[in-house]
């Protein structure tokens, strides 16, 4: 009897391997959503202004409105918005970026912006892609300390979101991501902490809404936000903001 649950262990693991692989290729096959365009990201946010507050915006297709029904709905616009004073934004986001592609396509473009805030959502696309924690962890912080080195006067880094509710990914792969993205996000945390960054933990402000109402706060391709995910997440960003201030 021993034997056989021996043997069935190395069994039951190709199974649950085999079941893996099957979610993945799925979840692959799922609609795509286009990105927009920086032409109708960027602009003047909160009216006309000598000295506006320069904002850029980095990461992947969460600053890059994937999931929104319109420019006007993406979340930088949103926190734009939400800041209730002029604001020029500048969206260097790209839809699939890891943090490696933040650091080598998006940093370098950032001296010639001298930005007042560098806001950096990223993190998403490493869960997936199964990014090492050692990469991931060494690599972000190059980016929050090369966006300090521009003169931001504060750098700002919106975790990654609550996986565990995707609708896209089935179980098992659905709790596996969600207990990975967990794990990134605490080294988000630590490392925010450790570059004298603003950390926005996303999934703490938001993760219980997805969980309980998946099918609202998702997009129609069940990855991304949605327009309420969208503004969820601009609620958790604003609120970090203003608690740091006061």
């Amino acid at each position: 009897m021993r034997r056989a649950f021996l043997v069935g262990i190395p069994v039951g693991l190709a199974g649950v391997i085999a079941l893996l692989a099957i979610e993945v290729r799925l979840a692959r096959r799922a609609e795509r959503i286009e990105p927009f365009d920086r032409s109708v990201l960027d602009g003047s946010i909160g009216g006309e202004s000598a000295s506006p507050l320069r904002i850029a915006w980095l990461g992947d297709s969460t600053g890059a409105g994937v999931g929104a029904s319109s420019p006007d709905n993406a979340l930088p616009r949103v926190v734009a918005r939400g800041l209730r004073r002029p604001v020029d934004l500048t969206v260097l986001a790209e839809s699939g970026a890891r943090v490696r592609d933040v650091l080598d396509d998006q940093i370098p473009l950032l001296q010639s912006l001298r930005p007042d805030w560098v806001i950096v959502g990223i993190g998403g696309n490493d869960v997936t892609h199964l990014t090492s924690r050692a990469s991931f962890r060494s690599d972000l912080a190059d980016v929050l300390r090369r966006s300090a080195a521009v003169g931001a006067e504060r750098v700002v880094l919106v975790g990654i979101g609550e996986f565990a509710a995707t609708p896209l990914l089935a179980q098992p792969l659905r709790a596996i991501a969600g207990m990975r993205a967990d794990r990134l996000a605490a080294d988000q945390k630590r490392v925010a902490r450790e570059r004298g960054a603003l950390f926005v933990d996303v999934i703490e402000a938001t993760g219980a809404a997805f969980v309980r109402d998946p099918k609202r706060y998702h997009a129609h391709d069940g990855f991304h936000p949605s327009d309420d995910g969208y503004a969820l997440w601009a609620d958790a960003v604003l609120s970090t903001i203003e608690a740091t201030r006061g």
